[in-house]
């Protein structure tokens, strides 16, 4: 669904020479999003590529196919359909708001256990944003709210010196390596936006 009220547009300014540090937990797919299109990743660029970005009500879809498609994919699927996200190559969980209000559309529409499915197939699932949050078991968000709990922990809202929300360019350090940091840099620039992150 769209904001029929979007914000005006804005220039963003480049990113500074340093930040507050960061970690990178294995399915952050904050990389897959910035690389410009003739970095795409190899993987992304094969012929009759199919990648399903669940639709359940939430996210901005537009904005996630404009990325998918710098990145190099070429076949995307905005969907909610079980068969379809099943037979994906690979699946994008987007998310925006609020935890408790993604988990109970998603389950309303029957995607989480579809996407419990795809997991255990082992075919792999990008979350953005909140997205990635609903793998965790629950939120400190919505204490009546569950996710997915493909991993262990609870999300919670930020602390100590933070400022909440958290909005800026930041330095992340690599804490493993993973595939998709393949030509990432340690120490690159990211930039966030949130208030909730997994403990």
């Amino acid at each position: 669904m769209r904001d029929p009220h979007p914000p005006a547009r804005r220039w963003e300014h480049a990113p500074p020479p340093r930040g507050r540090i960061q970690g990178v937990w294995p399915l952050a797919g904050r990389g897959l999003a910035a690389r410009p299109a003739a970095q795409g990743r190899p993987e992304l660029e094969r012929a009759h590529l199919v990648i399903s970005v669940v639709d359940y009500g939430v996210g901005n879809l537009a904005n996630v196919e404009r990325a998918l498609r710098r990145a190099g994919a070429h076949e995307i699927a905005m969907t909610s359909d079980a068969r379809t996200i099943l037979e994906s190559r690979a699946i994008v969980l987007p998310g925006v708001g609020h935890f408790g209000h993604c988990a109970r559309e998603l389950a309303a529409r029957g995607l989480d256990a579809t996407v419990r499915e795809a997991r255990e197939q082992g075919i792999p699932i990008l979350g953005l944003c909140v997205g990635m949050q609903l793998f965790f078991e629950r939120s400190e968000e919505d204490a009546s709210a569950r996710g997915l709990g493909f991993m262990a922990g609870v999300v919670r809202r930020l602390s100590g010196a933070v400022r909440v929300p958290h909005i800026g360019w930041n330095e992340v350090r690599q804490r493993r390596s993973h595939p998709w940091l393949s030509g990432i840099p340690d120490g690159s620039h990211f930039y966030f936006v949130h208030s909730f992150a997994p403990d």
